[in-house]
C-alpha cells in the first residue's frame, strides 16, 4: 500500500499537508505539527516539507509517494517528458484505445490477446542433486 501525500499552503502561517489512504489532515510549519507524532523533534510530515518546497509542488496536486519517494501526477491530468501539462483528462475509463473508425468505414476489430505458453514441467529426478560440503 502506498502513502500518497499532497501539500497545500494554508490561509494560516505554514501550510496543510493531506494524506489519501487513510485520509487524514494536519496542520504544519518547519518546527511543529499537529499530527500525532507533533510533539516529537520531527515527523514524517515536517520530512516532506522540504520535499514539497525544494521541487516546487505547493498546491498543484502532485503526490508524494512517501515510501517510494516519487512524484505523481495530479488524478486527470497527462504530463509530456518535461513535466509540462499536456491536457487534461475527463475520465481515464472512456479515453478510445484505438483511432476510431470514420464514417462510412468499418469498425477496427480488436486485436487477439497474445497467448503465452506455460513453462513446460521438468520430470522429478531431472536435476542432478546437490553436493553437500563437509563443515569443519
Amino acid at each position: 500500500m502506498t502513502s500518497l501525500y499532497q501539500l497545500r499552503s494554508s490561509t494560516t502561517e505554514g501550510y496543510q499537508i493531506l494524506k489519501l489512504d487513510p485520509p487524514g489532515s494536519y496542520f504544519l510549519t518547519a518546527d511543529a505539527c499537529t499530527c500525532p507524532q507533533g510533539h516529537k523533534a520531527t515527523c514524517r510530515h515536517r520530512k516532506m516539507l522540504p520535499l514539497f518546497v525544494n521541487n516546487h509542488h505547493v498546491d498543484d496536486g502532485w503526490f508524494l509517494d512517501w515510501d517510494t519517494r516519487l512524484w505523481r501526477a495530479p488524478i486527470g491530468v497527462e504530463y509530456d517528458s518535461n513535466g509540462h501539462e499536456t491536457a487534461s483528462l475527463a475520465d481515464e475509463t472512456t479515453l478510445p484505445l484505438e483511432r476510431p473508425a470514420a464514417r462510412g468505414e468499418e469498425p477496427a476489430s480488436p486485436s487477439p490477446a497474445p497467448t503465452v505458453e506455460p513453462p513446460a514441467p521438468v520430470p522429478v529426478g531431472a536435476t542432478k542433486p546437490l553436493k553437500r560440503r563437509k563443515l569443519s
